[in-house]
C-alpha cells in the first residue's frame, strides 16, 4: 500500500485523482488489479486519526438492501430493509467503530431501551420492523452493484464507502451482543427485518446548484436524535470545540480526551484519560463565579442546554487550551482524592456533609492559590504537582466555622446552591 499524503484540507481535484488513479493501475500492470493500492490522506484525516487512532474509515461492499428507494435530492440516499444478521456481522467486524460520527455509542444492556429492543428481538422478531425505528447511517459515497434489478426493486447490492451510524445505536449494539452472547444466531438474525437509511453527507457544490449542500451530516444527526431520550450532554460531543480539544489534547501524549457517552460511567483507570465531565468541573473550579458553581452544584445539565449560549461559552470557549485542561484536572483530582478521604473522618455528619457538598467551592479555593499550575504555559506532570491538602483543611476548617457560626440550621446541599451564601463564603478568602 502507498499513501498520497498531503496538507490541505479539501477534496482533491479530480485531475489529481486521475493522475493517482493512472499510477495505481500502473503499478499493478503486471500483478494484477489489485495488488498495490494508493491511498489518499489529507490533514484532517491525519488530525483526526492521531485525536482517535481508534477510529476507522468502514467501507462495506455488496450490503443487500431488501425493498429498496433511492433519492436524488437534494440528498443521494438508499432506504429499505436490511436484515438482522447483516447487522450482526456488522457489530462482529467493527463494535463500536460503527458510531464514530454518533453523539453516543451503545449504552449497555442495563438501559430499559436496549432491553425492549432485545425482548423484541428474542421473543417477538417478525414485529422487530414494526416496533423499532430503523437505523440510520452516513456515508461518503455509494455505488448499485452492476447486476441491481433497477425495475423490479426487491433486492438490490450497494458498496458503501466510510459508513458510520448516527441513529441506531442501540439496535444495532444490542443485536451484535445478541448474536456474540449466543442469544440468538444468525440464521434466526436473518429473518429479522429492520427498517435503514443510507444517506450521502458529502455534496461537492456547484455554481448551477439549486441547493447550497456541503456537508451536513451534523444536522442530520441532531435531527435524527432529537426523537430520541438523549441529554443535551450527548449533543456538546459534536461541538466544533469539543473536537479540537480532543484533538489538541491527544497530541500532549499520553492524554487522551473523551468526548461521547457510551456504557454506564465508570471511573477512568489511567490518570491520562480525561471527560468532558472532568472538564466542566476543572474548568469551573479553575475559574469560580457564583453562578457556575451553584449550577454546577444544582444542575449541571443547565451547561449544555444550548451550545452557543452564555453558560455554556463561560465555560468551553476558543480561550480554552488543551495544557489548560489537562493541568485543571490533574489538580481538581489530586484535590478530590484527598477530600474523599477526609469526609469520612468529620466528627459529625454535618461535617461530613460540608466536605461533600462544599467539594466544588473547596477545590476552586486550592485552585485559586495555586493559579500558576492551571495558568501554566505547559503541561506539568502529575508526580510535580504540589500537595493541597493543607489548603484544603484550613479552608474546611474557615467555611465549617463561618456555617456553624452564621448558618447553623441551613441544609448543607441547599446552602452550596445558594449564590448569595457562595459570595459570603469566598469573600473569607477575597474571591
Amino acid at each position: 500500500m502507498f499513501v498520497f499524503s498531503y496538507s490541505g484540507r479539501n477534496e482533491l481535484s479530480d485531475e489529481v485523482k486521475s493522475i493517482i488513479e493512472q499510477n495505481e493501475k500502473e503499478l499493478n500492470y503486471d500483478i494484477g488489479p489489485d495488488a498495490t493500492t494508493i491511498s489518499i490522506l489529507n490533514l484532517d484525516k491525519l488530525r483526526e486519526y492521531m485525536s482517535n487512532p481508534n477510529s476507522v474509515e468502514i467501507d462495506m461492499d455488496d450490503v443487500e438492501v431488501l425493498q429498496y428507494g433511492l433519492s436524488d435530492n437534494p440528498l443521494p440516499a438508499v432506504h429499505g430493509i436490511i436484515t438482522g444478521d447483516t447487522v450482526a456481522n456488522w457489530w462482529k467486524e467493527y463494535s463500536d467503530g460503527l458510531f464514530e460520527k454518533n453523539i453516543r455509542g451503545g449504552l449497555g444492556d442495563t438501559s430499559e431501551v436496549n432491553q425492549a429492543i432485545k425482548d423484541t428481538l428474542i421473543n417477538r422478531p417478525e414485529f422487530f420492523y414494526y416496533f423499532n425505528n430503523g437505523i440510520t447511517i452516513l456515508v461518503d459515497s455509494y455505488e448499485p452493484r452492476r447486476r441491481n434489478n433497477t425495475s423490479r426493486r426487491e433486492s438490490g447490492g450497494f458498496n458503501f464507502k466510510n459508513m458510520s451510524v448516527i441513529n441506531g445505536a442501540q439496535t444495532i449494539s444490542t443485536i451484535g451482543k445478541s448474536f456474540s452472547s449466543g442469544e440468538v444466531t444468525l440464521d434466526e438474525l436473518s429473518k429479522v427485518k429492520i427498517s435503514c437509511r443510507f444517506i450521502k453527507s458529502l455534496i461537492n457544490n456547484s455554481e448551477e446548484s439549486e441547493n447550497n449542500v456541503s456537508d451536513i451530516s451534523l444536522d442530520i444527526t441532531i435531527a435524527n436524535n432529537n426523537q430520541n431520550k438523549v441529554t443535551s450532554r450527548d449533543f456538546a460531543s459534536k461541538d466544533s470545540l469539543q473536537l479540537e480539544l480532543r484533538r489538541s489534547i491527544s497530541l500532549e501524549t499520553p492524554y487522551q480526551y473523551e468526548i461521547k457517552r457510551s456504557e454506564t460511567p465508570v471511573v477512568n483507570s489511567s490518570p491520562y484519560i480525561m471527560d468532558m465531565d472532568d472538564a466542566l468541573n476543572s474548568l469551573i473550579c479553575c475559574n469560580p463565579t457564583t453562578r457556575n458553581i451553584a449550577n454546577l452544584k444544582s444542575n449541571r445539565g443547565r451547561f449544555f442546554e444550548s451550545l452557543t449560549g452564555p453558560l455554556y461559552k463561560s465555560v468551553f470557549n476558543p480561550s480554552v487550551t488543551s495544557v489548560k485542561v489537562i493541568n485543571s484536572v490533574n489538580v481538581y483530582r489530586k484535590c478530590l482524592e484527598h477530600l474523599l478521604k477526609i469526609e469520612k473522618t468529620r466528627p459529625t455528619k454535618r461535617d461530613e456533609k460540608i466536605v461533600i457538598h462544599g467539594r466544588y467551592v473547596l477545590i476552586s479555593i486550592a485552585m485559586n492559590v495555586h493559579s500558576k499550575i492551571t495558568n501554566a504555559s505547559s503541561v506539568i506532570s502529575i508526580d510535580a504537582l504540589p500537595d493541597f491538602n493543607e489548603i484544603l483543611d484550613e479552608s474546611y476548617t474557615i467555611i465549617a466555622n463561618y456555617i456553624n457560626d452564621h448558618y447553623p440550621t441551613s441544609h448543607m446541599p441547599r446552602f452550596f446552591e445558594n449564590q448569595q451564601k457562595l459570595k459570603e463564603v469566598y469573600g473569607l478568602f477575597n474571591m
